[in-house]
Order: C-alpha cells, then structure tokens, then sequence
C-alpha cells in the first residue's frame, strides 16, 4: 500500500502517520500490528493502558522487526486496610477498641524492555517500583480522656521504604 497523491483538499488524510497511539495495551496493539502487517505498512504501534478512570497510567510498545518490546506502567495504590482491628461491642468502651489498621496512598512505577535475537535468545530487564516512595501503615484510634470528652488520633504505626528491584534475565529457547 502506498500513500496516495489526491490534491489539497484532503490535507493530511493521505499521508501515513509516523507513529500509531492507541488505547489499549498489549492485546490491541498485537492486533493493529497484525492488520499493519497485513497492509504491508510499517508504522510503529505503542498502547496506552488505562485505570478504571480512563487515565493513561501505562505506555506499551512493541516493534517485532527490531524483536523489541517495551512498557511503562504507572500506578496508584490507594488508601487500603491492612490489618483489621477489634471493637468491644458490650460495653461501647471505644477507650478498650484495637482501630483498624491502613496503608496509605503511594506511587508507583514499572519499566521493562525485551530484545529477541533471532528466534532462540531474549534479554529481558526490569525495573520495579521506581519512584520508591515511603509505605506508611496508620491507626486512627478513639479514646476518652480524663475529662470524659472523646478523643480521635492518628498514629503512624510503620513506616519504611520498600526499595527499587531490579531484574536481568536472558532465556534460551531449545
């Protein structure tokens, strides 16, 4: 297939694109390459996997003929309980309660690439966790205070930085 010559009034519509974007990750993107391949067009493809939102939170790229693959997934880990606490339900005492323990929100952010070369060897590296930020684990305990007036706090209960985890692998296939 080849770009066709039709004159000004179809402006840019006959010219191919230097690069496809498109809203999907690596399922959609095998799929537009196959049709590519088909076309005998050969424009490189890159997904952009989407969260529940519709937000882009990962870029997918794939080029067979180089037996490149590569993707940048970012997430949001939200507020979650981790541990769950214990209230006493016969006397309503919220000074003898254990709260519910909750990891807090944090980033994070995922590289990897892959080379093939030929049809028996892979290299593959990775990169997990990339921003690094703090875990935090809390408490929000209630108490009575010698006054009688309820009492709410927030308590770190851990803390700690998970660090990055880097891989390397190469595979054989026989």
């Amino acid at each position: 297939m080849q770009e066709k010559e039709l004159g000004a009034e179809y402006g840019s519509f006959t010219r191919f694109p230097d690069l496809i974007m498109m809203d999907g990750g690596r399922g959609q993107v095998n799929i537009c390459l196959k049709v590519l391949d088909e076309l005998h067009l050969n424009i490189p493809v890159c997904g952009m996997v989407k969260d529940d939102n519709h937000n882009t939170r990962g870029l997918y790229y794939q080029n067979e003929r180089w037996g490149l693959m590569s993707s940048l997934l970012y997430n949001r880990l939200g507020k979650r309980i981790i541990g769950i606490g214990k209230s006493n339900s016969t006397t309503h005492d919220v000074s003898v309660n254990i709260p519910d323990t909750y990891e807090l929100p944090r980033n994070s952010l995922d590289f990897t690439v892959s080379k093939k070369f030929g049809k028996l060897v892979e290299l593959k590296a990775g990169v997990k966790d990339i921003i690094g930020e703090k875990v935090v684990y809390k408490q929000y305990p209630q108490f009575y205070d010698a006054e009688g007036k309820l009492q709410k706090r927030e308590q770190t209960t851990k803390s700690y930085k998970p660090g990055r985890s880097v891989s390397v692998g190469i595979t054989f296939s026989f």
